[in-house]
């Protein structure tokens, strides 16, 4: 076995592991929880180094997989290697395993729920094993460079260098995508905001749109660049692009048997404005099962005319059930910001048709624990209520709960007007 297939099967054990870890016991004894309970205070938690302007923050655990990825695939890159033309072939076949492994899932949500981790792992996942492919992409490209010089006439070495310059914009848009979910700031990124007010405005939605027309692009690409379409490599693309395909139709009919009954297309909303927030209210056509943390991913067609094509996030907050525990009615909050929300808190007293997509989130399991300590700010005491009501729910059992705190700190444009106040129940 070549060091390419070993690399392949690690890669494949791991994400094993992660998907079968849903189902592990989720009440351990009591000397793995001091265990977990040690690697989380000395391990996962502690920070090297919190948030700073250009990155961050980085905690221990983050630094030992990155540290463990990046000194694997660099084995992967250097064992065997003899000369430069090895070499080449590696990066290229190195960055090609790690294109498939992003593209099998259709949505990050999607992914996440597959493996049973939250979306923030999948897509700290996500985002580290695109920036190896890349990485590994200018490697082959630079290694190709060195053997002879470049020949654009060559259609082989031309896709090579489209995908090349692909991978340059395919970063820019991560980069962007970046600023929207986690604040980061990047020079050239923020130059490109500055400077374009209309896609300061739009985007969130303007780059998960270029992130997923750039992969199609690199995917279409690659397969051009390719001598050998029919090797371990072509196999290896043919293979992703099938699970893509094949987890789009689940995807497909997953939604519409969740929105579509016999008597019922799509569920109807009623859209309430809050104080920097919007509200929606509905009944799904299929009852869900719902806990706390979860989300859902809503397709509203009637606000503007390219919106079918648009999915937005909202925590569920609440709900009611039936007697077999599945959510009859669903209520969703977002904080208004630009472009859709801000067209939907427009509407007032109407009704909406909508898709709901979910619900997706990874739920903590309360009835581990006895006290609980919540702090929010503003509208984010929303995101408590489902916790919140589960605990209320939990005192139907015969269980003890023991002490509950909440901290509400209320702001107005920033400015303080309330002490915090912590009440027990």
């Amino acid at each position: 076995m070549d060091i390419l297939s070993i690399y392949i099967c690690v890669l494949a054990t791991i994400a094993g592991l992660i998907f079968l870890q849903q189902y592990f016991n989720p009440q351990p004894s009591s000397r793995i929880r001091h265990l977990y309970n040690v690697v989380t205070r000395f391990i996962i938690l502690p920070y090297i180094f919190r948030r700073r302007k250009f990155w961050g923050p980085i905690t221990v655990f983050n630094l030992v997989i990155h540290s463990i990825f990046i000194a694997g695939t660099a084995v992967c890159n250097i064992f065997g290697a003899s000369d430069v033309d090895t070499a080449r072939q590696r990066a290229g076949s190195i960055a090609l395993i790690h294109l498939c492994v992003l593209v099998v899932v259709p949505r990050s949500a999607f992914g996440a729920a597959f493996f049973g981790i939250s979306i923030r792992t999948y897509n700290q996942l996500h985002r580290s094993i695109g920036v190896m492919a890349m990485f590994q992409s200018l490697l082959h490209v630079l290694l190709a460079i060195k053997m002879k010089s470049l020949d654009l006439n060559d259609i082989k070495e031309r896709n090579g260098f489209i995908v090349s310059i692909g991978c340059y914009w395919f970063l820019l848009s991560i980069l962007l995508f970046l600023i929207t979910s986690t604040q980061a700031i990047v020079s050239i990124a923020t130059v490109s905001i500055t400077v374009i007010p209309q896609l300061r405005r739009h985007i969130y939605e303007f780059c998960i749109k270029l992130h997923l027309a750039l992969g199609i692009f690199g995917i279409v690409m690659v397969w051009m660049h390719m001598k050998d379409k029919y090797g371990l490599n072509g196999r290896l693309l043919i293979s992703a692009i099938s699970l893509f395909l094949l987890n789009t139709v689940y995807f497909i009919i997953r939604e519409l048997y969740r929105n579509v009954t016999r008597t019922t297309f799509m569920a109807v909303a009623n859209c309430t404005p809050l104080a920097d927030a919007v509200m929606l209210d509905f009944i799904p056509p299929r009852p869900w099962k719902v806990r706390a943390g979860y989300y859902v991913y809503l397709r509203v067609p009637q606000i503007h005319l390219l919106s079918f094509a648009e999915t937005h996030p909202f925590n569920i907050i609440w709900w009611e059930e039936d007697k077999l525990g599945k959510a009859t009615r669903v209520f969703v909050v977002a904080r208004v910001q630009t472009g859709f929300t801000k067209r939907l808190s427009g509407i007032s007293d109407q009704s909406l048709r909508l898709f709901a997509d979910g619900p997706y989130g990874k739920p903590l399991e309360t009835a581990l624990w006895d006290n609980f300590l919540f702090i929010a700010t503003d509208i984010g005491i929303s995101a408590q209520l489902p916790y919140l009501k589960e605990l209320i729910d939990l005192q139907r059992q015969p269980r003890r709960l023991g002490r509950v705190s909440i901290v509400w700190v209320v702001e107005d444009d920033g400015k303080f007007l309330s002490r915090p106040k912590s009440y027990q129940y």
